[in-house]
């Protein structure tokens, strides 16, 4: 088990109003977007500091929207191998648990 597993559930286990690495991923586009309010907005801040693999996640998403936004003008296609690049990084995220709802 991996020091990162380990931590996620201690935290599920400790801190009862700590979101599940699931609902910070189905809260991230808000979170980006800046349109969670002040408590969702701080319960995923708290979840990112303590979970390196959400922190590196929303990291690397927030990197993805920034370089297709600057180099698509909004019509042209992804550059090549983004599409394969954010699949192969969903693809390898560990199975989460869910508690409920943000």
């Amino acid at each position: 088990m991996t020091v990162s597993r380990r931590m996620r559930g201690w935290m599920n286990r400790n801190l009862p109003y700590m979101l599940t690495c699931e609902q910070v991923d189905n809260a991230m586009v808000d979170y980006l977007d800046g349109a969670l309010r002040r408590g969702p907005r701080r319960r995923v801040e708290l979840h990112r500091r303590l979970c390196p693999d959400c922190r590196a996640f929303t990291e690397s998403y927030a990197a993805t929207i920034r370089a297709t936004r600057a180099g698509s003008g909004g019509d042209a296609p992804p550059p090549p191998g983004l599409v394969e690049a954010v699949t192969d990084r969903l693809d390898r995220r560990p199975p989460h648990k869910t508690t409920g709802p943000v």
